[in-house]
C-alpha cells in the first residue's frame, strides 16, 4: 500500500481545494474549499487561511482559463513545506506529490508551485515565480566566451587616434590531421610489445596538422627531443611505477614546455 491513500474522487469545482494529511492515519483529506468570488488574482490571497506553519498542505487553485482539449478549467497545484515541519512530514509530502498529481490528471495543472514560507503563495509571489520561469536561461559557458570575444572587439574597435581597428579574437580552431599524424597517434595506444615507437611530434603546416617524428624514446631524453625554439605538439607514453607494478600513462607537451598528462 502506498504512503497516502490518494483521493482521486476529489471533484475540482471551487476556486481552491485544500488538501491536507493527517499524520496518525497517513491519508490525504479535504479539509477546506472557498468559492469563486472575483478573478483568480483577486481570490488569490486567500489561500492564505490555508497555510499553517509548521504544517504542510497541498492547494489545488482553480484558474479562469480553460484547457482547449477538454474544455475544463485550467489549476494550479501547490505544494507548502515549510522549513519547521517535522523531517517525517516533509518525507511524506515529497513522496506523494507526484503520485497525488497523477491520480488527479497532470493534465489539469497548469502550472505548480513548492515553496517554504507563505510569501512564496501570494498573488505577488506567484507573479515572482512566474516572472522567473520567464526569464532568459544562463548562457552557456561557449555563449559565455562568445559574449567576452564581443565585447573585447567593441572596446578595441578604436586606437588611440580614434582610427577604427577591426580586430579578430579566435577561442579556439580546429586543424585536420594528416593521414600520418594520425596513423602515428593511433599507435600509441597499441599495446607496449607491439607498438613500433612510443613518441610522436607533430607540427602546423598550412592548417593541417603533419608528423614531424615517431619514434622509441627513454623518459630521460625526453626534455632534448623537445625543441626549444619551435612549436610543436609532443605525445610520449611515460612510464612509472604505482604500488610496484609499471604502468603507462600518455603524457602531452607543448613546444619546450613542461608536460602536462592527458
Amino acid at each position: 500500500m502506498p504512503p497516502y491513500y490518494i483521493p482521486t474522487h476529489i471533484e475540482l469545482r471551487y476556486r481552491k481545494h485544500h488538501v491536507q494529511t493527517i499524520p496518525f492515519t497517513e491519508t490525504l483529506v479535504v479539509n477546506g474549499t472557498t468559492p469563486v468570488t472575483g478573478t483568480w488574482e483577486e481570490d488569490f490571497d486567500a489561500i492564505q487561511t490555508y497555510l499553517e506553519p509548521p504544517n504542510p498542505a497541498y492547494v489545488f487553485y482553480r484558474l479562469d482559463t480553460k484547457s482547449a482539449s477538454s474544455d475544463e478549467y485550467d489549476w494550479l497545484f501547490l505544494a507548502y513545506v515549510p522549513d519547521n515541519a517535522k523531517v517525517r512530514d516533509k518525507m511524506l509530502y515529497a513522496s506523494t506529490r507526484a503520485t497525488l498529481t497523477k491520480g488527479l490528471g497532470d493534465a489539469r495543472f497548469k502550472d505548480s508551485v513548492y515553496g517554504t514560507t507563505e510569501a512564496e503563495f501570494t498573488l505577488d509571489g506567484y507573479k515572482k515565480h512566474k516572472r522567473h520561469q520567464a526569464a532568459d536561461a544562463p548562457l552557456t559557458a561557449r555563449e559565455r566566451e562568445l559574449a567576452e570575444i564581443k565585447a573585447i572587439e567593441a572596446k578595441e574597435s578604436f586606437n588611440a587616434q580614434g582610427t577604427t581597428v577591426r580586430r579578430t579574437y579566435a577561442a579556439g580552431v580546429a586543424f585536420p590531421l594528416s593521414e600520418q599524424a594520425l596513423e602515428a597517434v593511433r599507435a600509441l595506444a597499441a599495446p607496449k610489445g607491439d607498438r613500433a615507437h612510443n613518441f610522436v611530434q607533430l607540427r602546423i603546416e598550412k592548417e593541417i596538422v603533419e608528423l614531424t617524428s615517431a619514434e622509441q624514446i627513454e623518459t630521460a631524453n625526453l626534455v632534448a627531443a623537445v625543441p626549444g625554439d619551435a612549436p610543436r605538439f609532443t605525445l610520449h607514453q611515460v612510464e612509472y611505477e604505482v604500488q610496484g607494478e609499471v604502468v603507462e600513462a600518455l603524457g602531452e607537451w607543448m613546444g619546450g614546455v613542461g608536460g602536462r598528462r592527458v
